[in-house]
């Protein structure tokens, strides 16, 4: 070898490892500690589930809960005022005809399904009991329905003034000779759902509608009132339906008579049973967002206005199979 290799050579040098720094051992808890944590555990849980259960018990129907979605600094705002924009613009719209019922599009079929309705229900509702809604500022299928409901408000304040429901919008309707004195207080709407927010109950508020928070089952079965429960569970229908006795509120959701294909219903949900071939039912009209000319209107300019954002903001399952249910004329419970 030459002399000078040695030198060209690169040395070995000793790399050590490094090592991690070391955490420091866990102390295992004593016996005291892990009871102090057992119990505040415990004494979270229960409390958790008292605060649920008011409401959310087997026995009012509603069997589940959530806990509120967190939101960004100033998305509770926004998510309220987008909400308010797409329920102002089908109110707008899904009103727009209740005093005209010639016509095709969808707000001329509402109308006329409403006139159908409370020409054979036995009176007019002065309550809105809404149960299971879902979250109208995360929602856009929840916001439809809320629109739909204060429609209905509208339209039953309407009818209190006249004589007869079907004759609401005739030439021959003639206004009740109510003094100020004896005019009707304005219809009451009330809604509940575990998983509303605080977003969802100043929503709620500012169509206003009251957001309950306990004894919810007194609303369930009061004849004056439309319960509006659209796309709840088989369960909580059920645990409605247990409460009624003639006579019978108005009742939207769910078409009750889809349910009689599910095997041993009238074991698992007797009175479900029983009233869906009892009822009058009469189909809550849908648009399946397809044809545009399924919405044209030609007045008012606001609802014309209105239709380009129903289009863009329209949820074809907000609606779907819907019905109102009500004892019709010579029929009981």
């Amino acid at each position: 070898m030459d002399a000078n290799s040695d030198a060209d050579e690169v040395a070995f040098e000793v790399v050590r490892r490094r090592r991690r720094p070391t955490r420091p051992a866990r102390r295992k808890p004593n016996q005291a500690s892990q009871a102090s944590q057992a119990s505040q555990a415990s004494q979270a849980s229960q409390a958790s589930q008292a605060g649920a259960s008011s409401c959310s018990s087997p026995s009012s129907g509603f069997t589940y809960a959530s806990q509120p979605r967190p939101t960004q600094d100033g998305g509770d705002e926004r998510a309220v005022e987008r909400a308010r924009a797409v329920v102002d613009c089908m109110t707008t719209y899904l009103g727009s005809q209740l005093h005209t019922r010639e016509g095709e599009s969808l707000a001329h079929r509402l109308a006329q399904t409403l006139h159908t309705v409370w020409s054979g229900a036995s009176q007019v509702p002065r309550k809105i009991v809404c149960l299971g809604l879902g979250s109208p500022t995360g929602s856009r299928s929840a916001q439809i329905q809320l629109a739909l409901l204060v429609v209905l408000r509208t339209f039953f304040t309407q009818l209190a003034t006249t004589n007869r429901p079907d004759t609401a919008d005739s030439k021959d309707a003639k206004p009740c000779t109510r003094s100020k004195d004896e005019s009707l207080p304005p219809v009451e709407c009330v809604a509940y759902d575990p998983v509303f927010t605080s977003s969802d109950t100043a929503l709620l508020a500012h169509y206003n509608v009251r957001t309950l928070s306990s004894e919810i089952s007194q609303w369930y079965a009061d004849p004056q009132s439309l319960l509006y429960m659209p796309h709840c569970d088989r369960e909580l229908y059920e645990a409605v339906l247990s409460t009624w006795t003639p006579p019978y509120p108005v009742l939207l959701s769910n078409t009750l008579s889809l349910y009689t294909i599910t095997p041993n219903l009238a074991d698992t949900a007797r009175n479900l049973h029983r009233l869906s071939t009892q009822l009058t039912a009469t189909p809550l009209p849908n648009w399946n967002a397809k044809r545009r000319a399924h919405l044209t209107v030609a007045a008012p300019q606001n609802a014309v206005d209105a239709v380009g954002d129903v289009v863009r903001w329209w949820d074809k399952h907000a609606l779907h199979d819907l019905s109102f249910h009500y004892l019709g004329p010579g029929e009981s419970g």
